[in-house]
């Protein structure tokens, strides 16, 4: 991908980081099936370098105060270095890692044992999405419904508002026209 790692989509991300580990855990059976050819090699080379260690250990121990400073720099130098190409190379190494972990995915997903445990759980899936259909559906539904009485409530807000007036406006009159039939009586 040509898109950096942290401004990928989460569900994207997630997916390839699970790709990568699939591929670094194919990576780490193959790396130990080779372990004891390795360990073999390893074992020969043994007394050569104990010999060399024999040897020259004295002189670099000798000469450690003098060579020291030196050394530091070019190791700190070196290792800022090698951080900033490592931390420049991840993300092409991540996709690299999360493309082979889709093969292996691939390749692992059409045996026989990974295909029956599929078809085991695939009425489970289905299920899930069923309920999950149906809860959506129950929201949807409460939203209209609430909604709706929404709706009704200021509509019937509306309709008492009006009859309140209305209300107000006759008791004014019955008070008006009490009023006037007390001053005809009294004239």
């Amino acid at each position: 991908m040509n898109t950096h790692l942290h401004e990928r989509e989460p569900q994207v991300l997630a997916r390839d980081t699970a790709y990568a580990l699939a591929s670094l855990a194919d990576e780490t059976a193959s790396n130990a099936r080779t372990f004891a050819e390795r360990l073999a090699a390893l074992r020969e080379e043994a007394p050569a370098r104990v010999e060399t260690l024999r040897t020259k250990g004295p002189e670099t121990v000798r000469n450690l105060p003098r060579d020291a400073e030196a050394q530091l720099k070019q190791r700190r130098m070196q290792f800022e270095a090698e951080l900033q190409q490592r931390v420049v190379s991840f993300e092409a190494s991540f996709d690299d890692r999360a493309k082979a972990g889709a093969d292996v995915v691939a390749r692992v997903r059409g045996t026989e044992p990974v295909t029956r445990v599929e078809t085991a759980f695939e009425p489970v899936g289905k299920q899930v999405k069923i309920a999950r259909a149906q809860v959506k559906g129950a929201v949807t539904s409460l939203r209209g419904t609430l909604d709706a009485a929404l709706d009704a409530g200021r509509s019937q807000a509306g309709t008492a508002r009006s009859q309140v007036k209305a209300a107000a406006t006759s008791t004014r009159k019955t008070v008006d026209a009490v009023v006037d039939a007390g001053r005809k009586v009294a004239s």
